[in-house]
């Protein structure tokens, strides 16, 4: 998620959530499959690779739960369950404040179109 182009209020809101910030770099062509992927789901980069993560993570843990004890595997299975639902919520959360910041944005810009007409 661009942090650059958010309000205080929401960065403030991304910290008090436990939220992390990373920078990942992509090359150009795996850029375009992430954009045309993010767009078909409907949602943004950020979120696309998010939501990847935490599939992995999921895998990761079925394969680790694979090779625990019978004893030790439904609470393994609970735990990832309620992990990957806090993710969820905090996606959803993320997808909201992207909304905000999108229309916050194309109010800001068709301000900005209307002060230059008008000069």
């Amino acid at each position: 998620m661009d942090i650059e182009g958010m309000t205080p209020e929401l960065r403030e809101a991304g910290r008090k959530a436990g939220m992390h910030q990373t920078t990942l770099r992509f090359g150009p062509e795996l850029w375009t499959q992430l954009e045309v992927a993010a767009a078909r789901a409907g949602i943004s980069i950020a979120q696309f690779v998010r939501e990847a993560a935490v599939d992995r993570l999921a895998r990761a843990a079925a394969r680790d739960e694979d090779r625990a004890p019978v004893t030790d595997r439904s609470s393994r299975v609970e735990d990832a369950y309620l992990r990957s639902s806090a993710e969820r919520e905090s996606s959803e959360a993320l997808r909201a404040q992207n909304r905000l910041s999108r229309a916050r944005a194309r109010e800001l810009r068709a301000q900005s179109e209307r002060l230059r007409r008008d000069r």
